[in-house]
């Protein structure tokens, strides 16, 4: 399949991403039936959108469930029963974040 063209992805993209997510894949069968590569494209992105849904709204500690914490309270914590937090080296300025 040939490399999409990039200008029309974005077109399509940004006019399929300000509809109801119901009617996104009808609208770019519609617009893109052409061109199966900037068809493919634009709904892989919007699958990826999907799935992105909610990133960085939401702390660690409470996508863990862990409820309001300090920096120091995550010390110890084992992550995916792989990764454990010895200490902390920096903060953002969105530590805060509920």
């Amino acid at each position: 399949m040939p490399a999409p063209d990039l200008h029309r992805v974005r077109q399509l993209l940004f006019a399929a991403l300000e509809l109801p997510p119901a009617d996104r894949r009808a609208f770019v069968d519609r617009e893109a039936a052409e061109d199966l590569a900037v068809r493919a494209e634009i709904l892989e992105l919007l699958t990826l959108d999907s799935l992105a849904e909610g990133f960085l709204q939401r702390s660690l500690p409470s996508s863990l469930g862990l409820g309001p914490t300090t920096r120091f309270s995550l010390i110890g914590l084992t992550l995916n029963n792989r990764y454990t937090i010895e200490s902390v080296i920096a903060e953002s300025g969105f530590s805060g974040c509920p």
